[in-house]
């Protein structure tokens, strides 16, 4: 399978359940050789009462993946989450 992979894109989402915990300007995905999957970005928006909510899921724009969020951590305008395995998007 991938290793070292990148994955970078735009207007992307963490939600729990319908309601928007945030949303990206720009993001990236990284893939390291032990299968950790970390998410980074810039924010556009952020509810923070959200994101401190569980279960939360990466959205990558449609007809992209999502990804569990395991932990996340919001400095200022950028967010850094650490994600599980992808699962096929809606």
């Amino acid at each position: 399978m991938f290793q070292n992979l990148v994955i970078r894109g735009v207007d992307g989402t963490v939600v729990r359940g319908y309601r928007t915990a945030v949303r990206f300007k720009t993001w990236v995905i990284h893939k390291t050789k032990d299968n950790a999957w970390t998410l980074s970005g810039d924010v556009s928006e952020l509810d923070t009462f959200m994101v401190r909510q569980e279960p939360l899921l990466f959205h990558a724009p449609k007809p992209g993946p999502c990804w569990p969020v395991i932990s996340i951590r919001v400095d200022n305008k950028r967010v850094v989450a650490k994600l599980g395995q992808p699962e096929q998007g809606t």
